[in-house]
């Protein structure tokens, strides 16, 4: 048995049998990395989606954000100007209070 030579050759219907096997294991390792190709490319795509929409989303809170601020600042400055000594001493009670605060630490 140790002998390669004592082994018989494949017989035709085995040979045929094998080239089956191996075209049937090639046509499906291609269609098989077609899937994996085109699962591929639509998580790519998705992700593109997503990043985009996430980013419309951040620069849409980001406008809304700064523009609350700068409405935020114009009405400080209006009361500021209207009621100068109010603002003052608006400030002082709570530089006071901070200080009160701050000392009991």
């Amino acid at each position: 048995m140790d002998n390669p030579q004592n082994f018989a050759a494949p017989s035709p219907e085995t040979a045929a049998a094998a080239q089956q096997t191996k075209q049937q294991y090639e046509a499906l390792k291609d269609a098989v990395g077609g899937v994996a190709g085109g699962v591929r490319n639509t998580a790519a795509s998705y992700a593109e989606d997503l990043k985009d929409r996430t980013t419309d989303w951040v620069e849409t809170r980001r406008q809304a954000v700064a523009q609350r601020s700068h409405d935020l600042q114009e009405g400080v400055e209006e009361y500021v100007e209207r009621n100068p000594y109010r603002a003052v001493a608006l400030a002082a009670g709570i530089g006071f209070l901070f200080g009160l605060i701050l000392k009991r630490r």
